[in-house]
């Protein structure tokens, strides 16, 4: 993780427990949005600017550093 980078609460309980990356659900309640909009911003290229899912296999990871980033003021695209 980048050390510059203030993690809110919400986001350090996840680091503590060893994820690099949040679910769909997980980044939806942190960022305040429902997970269709996140799914939506997905398949559209839409959303925050610099906030770009990870897929992995069959499932899509939302990166830590790029939530953290968005939740200190990051672009909204």
């Amino acid at each position: 993780m980048k050390k510059n980078l203030y993690y809110p609460p919400a986001l350090q309980a996840h680091i503590d427990a060893g994820k690099g990356a949040l679910t769909t659900e997980e980044a939806a309640v942190l960022l305040g949005f429902k997970p269709q909009t996140l799914r939506k911003w997905m398949c559209y290229g839409e959303g925050p600017k610099g906030l770009k899912p990870l897929k992995i296999g069959h499932a899509v990871r939302w990166p830590i550093e790029q939530l953290a980033s968005l939740l200190q003021g990051g672009e909204h695209g």
